[in-house]
């Protein structure tokens, strides 16, 4: 990890994957590191060292900025949390939640309102909601190749974690596939290198970020099959209320 050449192959990997990320985590924080490094020399005086510990990826960032310190930018300014953007995917997240439990409201309502409405429904739509997230999570921890148990815990929390924005099955199924298989840094190292698909699904440390990655998406996939078969068995006609709403817009 201190070899210079793969620490810059891995932060020039990750800039690729996501620009925004490594401007806040690697730039940013390069910036903070080198104009906190100035002032402590300013403040220490002339004919003093100064020892400095750093993460090997802030290296060469700093390098530059303490060769060029009016390139340092206001450092307060980085400390200030932007405010948070209009977010359509975490729109239709949060949307997708509420119209199932709108559902499962819908049916309980009907349950405790109407004599000939048993709560066999209400247990239908749960079973339905269980399952279907379940099997689709539990299928991609198998088709990731991860081991039967990490298959288990992702069937029996996927329905959960498919209701709860903050947490996802994958982070369960990765979390248990990584106490199977304990993957090393060297591991992380090799998995870099790797230059076949044949190579990284050896690697335990790929297979734990594989298994994590499909069991998410076949939770997510079962969230959308999972709220469409429960609002049919509540009777509610999602495409009538989105048309209303629509309309009340424009």
């Amino acid at each position: 990890m201190t070899d210079q050449d793969v620490v810059t192959a891995m932060i020039e990997e990750f800039r690729h994957l996501s620009p925004t990320a490594a401007s806040v985590l690697i730039d940013e924080r390069d910036a903070y590191l080198a104009g906190n490094i100035l002032k402590t020399v300013q403040l220490a005086g002339s004919g003093k060292k100064i020892v400095v510990v750093i993460g090997a990826g802030h290296r060469q960032g700093i390098m530059k900025y303490l060769d060029n310190p009016a390139d340092v930018p206001n450092l307060e300014e980085l400390t200030v949390i932007p405010k948070k953007r209009f977010s359509l995917a975490k729109f239709i997240s949060y949307g997708i939640i509420a119209l199932v439990f709108l559902a499962f409201a819908y049916i309980i309502y009907a349950v405790v309102t109407y004599p000939d409405m048993t709560s066999d429904t209400l247990l239908l739509a749960f079973g339905v909601w269980f399952l279907i997230n379940g099997v689709l999570s539990a299928l991609g921890v198998f088709i990731a190749g991860g081991k039967p148990k990490s298959a288990l815990v992702a069937f029996l929390l996927a329905w959960f974690t498919s209701l709860n924005p903050l947490v996802a099955a994958g982070w369960f199924a990765g979390l248990t596939e990584a106490g199977i298989r304990k993957p090393t840094t060297k591991d992380m190292k090799e998995m870099m290198n790797a230059e076949t698909l044949r190579e990284l699904n050896k690697n335990p440390f790929f297979k734990v970020i594989f298994v994590a990655a499909l069991s998410n998406i076949g939770s997510m996939i079962g969230t959308f099959v999972g709220a469409y078969i429960i609002l049919k068995i509540s009777g509610i006609d999602f495409i009538e209320i989105m048309g209303k709403i629509i309309s009340g817009i424009f």
